[in-house]
């Protein structure tokens, strides 16, 4: 999954949560300035969701709802002060979320 930071300013704190029926964790990032990106890698047997957090440097939290992945797909998310915004590419390779 494709984190892209379009808030206007830093994500203190992010952190992708993820479960499917055989797993589930957490997947704790790096902070991340106003325009960046970052990927979070993890693997995915068949379907599962995750959530996405980020604590922003001004104090207020984004939580954003549940994303559907499945195994072989890849997803950016676009944090912004009003909430995330999916895009879904279907990704060359198998295994990875």
């Amino acid at each position: 999954v494709t984190i892209v930071n379009k808030t206007g300013q830093k994500i203190e704190r992010l952190s992708l949560d993820h479960k499917s029926l055989s797993s589930e964790g957490t997947v704790n990032l790096q902070p991340l300035a106003p325009g960046e990106r970052v990927v979070a890698r993890f693997y995915q047997a068949g379907e599962g969701i995750y959530t996405i957090s980020a604590l922003l440097a001004d104090g207020k939290s984004l939580i954003g709802q549940a994303g559907y992945v499945e195994s072989g797909y890849s997803v950016t998310e676009v944090l912004a002060q009003q909430g995330a915004q999916q895009r879904y590419v279907l990704a060359q390779r198998g295994g990875e979320a």
